[in-house]
């Protein structure tokens, strides 16, 4: 799970604590990506917190950056 342990929502189905988060790790695409690139999956799913306190532009969006190579196997980001 990406973007932190903490959730900024209260679903009564999940068992993510909510509160406040800590800002989000630049480095983390980065240290996601390695990690996958070096697994040799064929297919990834990366699932992460709702955090109603990012912007649109501050949320990530599409590959990590070291993970984009022909090698890298195809990586969905699911977030309810």
């Amino acid at each position: 799970m990406i973007l932190g342990d903490v959730c900024t929502r209260s679903c009564r189905f999940c068992d993510v604590p909510t509160g406040r988060p800590q800002p989000p790790d630049p480095a983390e695409p980065d240290r996601v990506g390695s990690v996958l690139a070096g697994l040799g999956l064929r297919h990834a799913v990366i699932t992460c917190v709702n955090r109603d306190d990012l912007t649109d532009g501050e949320r990530p969006t599409g590959r990590p950056p070291s993970a984009r190579s022909s090698s890298a196997a195809p990586i969905s980001c699911w977030k309810p």
